[in-house]
């Protein structure tokens, strides 16, 4: 998995658990048993992983996502201590008090010690130091501040219990998102960053205004796709123009296979996008093919000739384009990803989010599961509105032309709200499970 820039500045170690490997993802060993299931890894008391990062001694910042299964109890999320022949400390973890706490250097976790925690709840905790001062932060709110006593031990920490000369103590009773350590004490507002954008946010599907999923699809005689809250119906169209009598045989468990010629899927009067309001659109495809003429992936369109306007969303070479125009195609604003995203991928997830502000900063596209870099073309800003009859395309754009989509995709999403980076990443992580099903 891609992390965000901010991760790489001064990081030494990070494991995210990623749940599409579904192992250790940067070295270390697990010892006893921790499960690992989409991209948390569940602790209990027991098991460990040893040969992790090695802290620097002079300053430094431990970081970590987790939730506890017990707070009576040491539990410790990342560290290393040594007891002789000079006790030094670099830990992260809840004390037997159930209060957040490090150890650093000649202090412990009953010294360096912050707010109480509870049981079941998500928290995402920081330790910093730089040779002068020892900070506790615990959900981008400081929460420790004191001065560093004593030399911080440069071992090797293990993840879900302390390193304590050479054997595991205070072992981990609970889940764990992820884990970070870097050679320099972050500040609040590089904290703050790694929050919003590493931290997953479970999104509540029952708000999607359109939840697609091809993958349970099938013939039942006629050809009304319906999605599972019943709101979308949508009618599949051969390359004749033709509607099909039935559900098209590429249409599978595992996804539907546009053939780049013969169908796309042509629907009603919904997955409209307007110029004030907030949005979100997602899709999930694999081997999806773009080339040198713009590829249509989503659309919806209105009027013709120089009037079109209307939204797209379509492949142009390795990348991922998203368009709104007001008054024939060449107007409005387009935003475009910058890193060939179709050639390094071959399963894509993406979600383009729109703020309502009419301008192209309102525009955020994200690939699996990241901010994507972008640039943006045009100035005539966004005007009017999609909100009206005209039909949704998936697979080709609304007004017809080559090429057609070609590709599987499993999943179509629309929000009218923005999705945040922590709920892009939940979504992430939820809909790739879907193909390794």
């Amino acid at each position: 998995m891609a992390y965000p820039k901010i991760n790489s500045v001064g990081q030494l170690f990070v494991e995210d658990f990623d749940s599409i490997q579904g192992v250790v993802d940067n070295g270390g060993t697990i010892v006893n048993s921790i499960s690992i299931s989409d991209g948390v890894a569940t602790f209990s008391n027991s098991g460990y992983i040893e040969s992790c990062a090695s802290p620097q001694v002079d300053r430094g910042t431990l970081m970590a996502r987790f939730k506890l299964a017990s707070n009576d109890d040491k539990n410790m999320i990342i560290g290393t201590q040594v007891t002789s022949p000079t006790t030094k400390r670099c830990y992260l973890g809840v004390n037997d008090s159930g209060n957040l706490g490090a150890g650093i250097g000649g202090e412990s976790w009953n010294d360096i010690e912050g707010s109480s925690l509870s049981t079941g709840v998500w928290y995402t905790a920081a330790v910093t130091w730089d040779g002068t001062t020892v900070r506790l932060v615990l959900d981008g709110v400081e929460d420790y501040n004191d001065n560093q006593t004593g030399v911080v031990n440069s071992g090797f920490a293990y993840i879900g219990a302390n390193n304590l000369n050479g054997a595991p103590d205070s072992e981990f009773n609970g889940e764990i998102d992820w884990v970070k350590v870097f050679d320099r004490a972050l500040s609040d507002a590089e904290i703050n960053d790694i929050i919003e954008q590493d931290t997953f946010q479970e999104v509540d599907e029952s708000q999607f205004l359109v939840n697609l999923d091809f993958r349970t699809r099938y013939d039942d005689g006629s050809n009304i796709v319906t999605d599972n809250k019943g709101s979308l119906g949508g009618t599949f169209i051969l390359g004749d123009g033709s509607t099909a009598s039935s559900f098209p045989t590429q249409l599978s468990p595992k996804g539907y296979e546009f053939d780049g010629s013969n169908t796309y899927m042509k629907g009603g009067n919904i997955l409209n996008f307007d110029n004030d309001e907030a949005q979100s659109i997602a899709f999930l495809g694999r081997g999806l093919v773009g080339g040198a003429q713009p590829t249509g992936l989503l659309s919806k369109s209105l009027g013709s000739g120089g009037g079109y306007s209307g939204y797209q969303i379509f492949l142009l070479d390795n990348d991922i384009v998203f368009r709104y125009y007001n008054d024939g195609v060449n107007s409005g604003i387009r935003s475009t990803t910058t890193n060939p995203v179709l050639s390094e991928f071959d399963v894509v997830h993406c979600v383009i989010t729109y703020d309502g502000s009419g301008t192209e900063d309102g525009i955020t596209i994200y690939t699996q599961g990241e901010l994507a870099d972008k640039t943006d073309s045009g100035n005539s800003g966004f005007s009017g509105s999609t909100t009206n009859s005209a039909d949704y395309t998936i697979g080709d754009f609304s007004y017809g032309g080559t090429p057609m989509l070609e590709g599987d995709l499993f999943m179509f999403r629309h929000a009218d709200f923005v999705l945040t980076p922590a709920q892009v990443k939940w979504l992430y992580q939820k809909d790739i499970n879907l193909i390794n099903q």
